[in-house]
């Protein structure tokens, strides 16, 4: 299973920074890679939302926000073709700013499993960017 675990720093204070990442449907604003994400649930924002969502290199997923404690933790599962993978996000403040450490996992089914190499190397390249991503999408750069 690749495994993925990384830490940034943005100079948003930490409840714009948790709210921009518990809506997912934000995600088209700052991943290269978000097509389209759609709210399919009602209500607002918190454990059980759901999202539909569809990625350049991995399809449609399924994306469920499990663990939502604002503004400190929030936990997001994802379900696609390829097999489950899940998120969790610890938000802390960093002097105005807010540090973002994300650890989580993809557990590849069938097939899917013979590309277990290249996909850990694709987290990790997307990890890599994920900074920069973020800041352009919250109007800021990282401190």
């Amino acid at each position: 299973m690749p495994d993925f675990a990384s830490e940034i720093t943005l100079r948003q204070p930490i409840e714009e920074v948790f709210d921009y990442l518990a809506d997912c449907c934000n995600e088209t604003r700052w991943h290269p890679d978000a097509v389209s994400v759609e709210l399919i649930s009602d209500g607002p924002i918190g454990p059980g939302t759901r999202f539909a969502a569809r990625y350049r290199k991995v399809g449609r997923m399924d994306v469920e926000i499990v663990e939502y404690e604002r503004p400190r933790r929030l936990a997001v599962a994802y379900r696609s073709r390829s097999g489950p993978a899940h998120g969790v996000f610890s938000f802390a403040p960093a002097g105005e700013g807010t540090t973002v450490s994300v650890r989580g996992g993809v557990e590849l089914k069938g097939l899917w499993r013979l590309f277990t190499p290249l996909v850990g190397a694709s987290i990790r390249r997307e990890q890599a960017k994920w900074q920069g991503w973020l800041e352009r999408g919250l109007g800021a750069r990282a401190r």
